[in-house]
């Protein structure tokens, strides 16, 4: 971790209304997106350079439309690597979140009046 959380390239490609919607291929992920009037692509994987590739191919969408998804592309694949980067954090700290929260409950139900046996994940 760094300055740098995510370091994208997004190719985007027109095609006429009329023509049929292809992928670029290559990619081990393609959605459909846009009623079926765009695909994204992507294989998940960063390059040499850490840049990881999208491609969104677009068929009869206004410059609006087709702007509205590779913005929303891009934030969605920037919260994913945040959340890729905090997974292992998380994951450590699980048990101890768990624990006090156990131990919370406990002091809750003993202020109460009322026993609550205290488990611990360990």
């Amino acid at each position: 971790p760094g300055p740098l959380a995510a370091s994208l390239r997004l190719t985007v490609r027109r095609m006429p209304s009329d023509a049929p919607l292809t992928g670029v291929g290559g990619f081990t992920c393609a959605s459909l997106v846009s009623k079926g009037r765009a695909t994204l692509e992507t294989s998940f994987a960063v390059d040499d350079e850490g840049i990881l590739d999208l491609v969104l191919t677009c068929r009869g969408l206004s410059d609006v439309e087709a702007g509205s998804i590779a913005q929303w592309t891009l934030e969605f694949e920037q919260y994913r690597m945040l959340a890729l980067i905090a997974l292992p954090i998380a994951r450590r700290v699980g048990s101890v979140v768990r624990d006090t929260e156990i131990m919370l409950a406990g002091l809750e139900s003993s202020k109460s009046g009322r026993v609550m046996p205290i488990q611990s994940s360990v």
